[in-house]
C-alpha cells in the first residue's frame, strides 16, 4: 500500500483569520477547534487559501472529509516546512489508525491544516489531519472510521 496523499492544492491549507466563502446556512467550525470525527466540507478551499471556519456536517449528510488526528506542532518555531513534515508522519498513520489499515484501497486521501504566522503568534499550534475523497466531490454520507479493515 502507498500512502496517497491528497493533491497539492489541497494540502498546503493555512488556518488563519479570514472568511469561507461558505453559505451563513452552513454550520460551521473553527479549525482550532475541530475534533477527531468532525465531518466536513473542505473541496471549496484553494492551495494557500488562508480561513478560520470551515463548514462541518453532520456524518450523514453528503460530505467530503473528516478529521482524522490532532495534535500540537512540535517545532518551537513558526516553520511551515515542519509542519509539512510533521504531517507527512502524522497523518498516513492516522489514516491506518482512524480508517483502516487497506485505507490505500478506498477513495480516500489525506490532508492537513496548520496555523500560519498571525496564528502562531496568537498561540495557535493545532495541526490537523483529515481524510478526504480523492476526487473532492462530497460523496461521503457516513463516517470513514474503520471503513478500511
Amino acid at each position: 500500500m502507498t500512502p496517497r496523499r491528497l493533491l497539492p492544492a489541497a494540502a498546503a491549507l493555512l488556518a488563519v483569520a479570514g472568511l469561507s466563502a461558505c453559505s451563513l446556512l452552513t454550520q460551521k467550525g473553527n479549525v482550532f477547534d475541530l475534533e477527531v470525527g468532525t465531518c466536513l466540507t473542505m473541496a471549496e478551499f484553494a492551495e494557500g487559501e488562508t480561513f478560520t471556519d470551515v463548514p462541518t456536517k453532520e456524518c450523514t449528510e453528503a460530505h467530503d472529509a473528516e478529521v482524522i488526528w490532532r495534535g500540537d506542532a512540535t517545532t518551537a518555531d513558526y516553520d511551515q516546512l515542519a509542519f509539512q513534515t510533521q504531517a507527512e508522519e502524522d497523518c498516513p498513520a492516522a489514516m491506518e489508525s482512524y480508517v483502516g489499515p487497506n485505507w490505500g484501497d478506498t477513495n480516500l486521501g489525506y490532508s492537513y491544516i496548520y496555523p500560519d504566522q498571525k496564528a502562531w503568534d496568537s498561540g495557535e499550534r493545532a495541526l490537523t489531519c483529515y481524510a478526504a475523497t480523492l476526487d473532492n466531490q462530497p460523496t461521503l454520507t457516513a463516517s470513514v472510521k474503520d471503513t478500511a479493515l
